[in-house]
């Protein structure tokens, strides 16, 4: 009978909201690995706010403009000149064991002249001093990357995919290790595999940085975003995307329980 009670609940459900009872894709919540979640919501647009408990809070520098055109609700646009979002270093974002970093992402057209950086806690001194990033690039090819800096000196581990990325198309961006594997994921497909010879990422005291490459000194060094950026999560374990606990709500409407009762009221 609970059984039977709790389909007929998950119908009516889908009804009332028009959401499928199925399968979920809409914005995140926070949940115990979650080191940092930013959806890009806030009304003051020089700040950005963390929706985790850990509250890494961040600071826009540039020309970054808030569109309410993002993936979900409101999103940030970078200009691919000298916009960037800055958080300060936290013991909570200093991954070396697991990870996941993840990111919506929308290249605005003519974006290939540069490496289009979209989160890091890596600076310009990779081998030395850095700890991850999720990064759009071209050497001999263009792809699209999860990289972190070994303990081991001068040591980079990376996982890649070629990619050239439609303009003004939405594509979610993920990097996940695990301890053993780097792995990619493209609009949650899974993409690309790396084995890692180093077991341990290297930390640092770096700011977290959106939307540009960040600089040993604490500031950014390049690599500008160019297009809009929203729903950013930073996680302390590898997330698996073929798994329903890893994906998001697919009604926005539905993503909490307090828009439930919001309905109601």
């Amino acid at each position: 009978m609970k059984k039977l009670t709790n389909g007929i609940f998950s119908g009516v459900a889908a009804i009332v909201f028009g959401a499928s009872p199925i399968k979920a894709q809409g914005p995140y919540l926070p949940d115990e690995n979650t080191m940092a979640l930013y959806h890009f919501e806030e009304s003051n647009p020089d700040s950005v706010y963390d929706s985790s408990t850990n509250l890494n809070h961040g600071r826009v520098f540039g020309n970054a403009t808030r569109t309410q055109e993002g993936r979900f609700g409101n999103a940030i646009i970078f200009d691919g000149i000298d916009d960037f979002i800055k958080i300060n270093d936290s013991g909570s974002l200093d991954l070396s064991n697991e990870m996941t970093v993840e990111a919506w992402a929308k290249y605005a057209p003519n974006y290939e002249g540069s490496a289009r950086w979209i989160v890091s806690k890596r600076d310009d001194q990779c081998c030395t001093s850095g700890n991850y990033v999720v990064a759009w690039g071209c050497d001999q090819s263009c792809f699209i990357t999860l990289s972190y800096t070994s303990t081991i000196p001068g040591l980079e581990e990376g996982v890649r995919h070629i990619w050239y990325p439609t303009p003004n198309s939405w594509h979610h961006v993920a990097g996940t290790y695990d301890g053993s594997y780097l792995r990619f994921w493209l609009d949650y497909q899974l993409v690309s595999t790396h084995v890692t010879n180093a077991r341990n990422q290297r930390t640092n005291n770096n700011p977290l940085i959106i939307g540009a490459e960040g600089s040993i000194e604490g500031g950014v060094f390049g690599s500008f975003f160019k297009g809009t950026i929203d729903e950013v999560r930073i996680s302390n374990i590898a997330r698996d995307f073929n798994q329903q606990a890893s994906l998001p709500d697919e009604d926005p409407r539905i993503s909490t329980w307090g828009k439930i009762k919001h309905t109601f009221k």
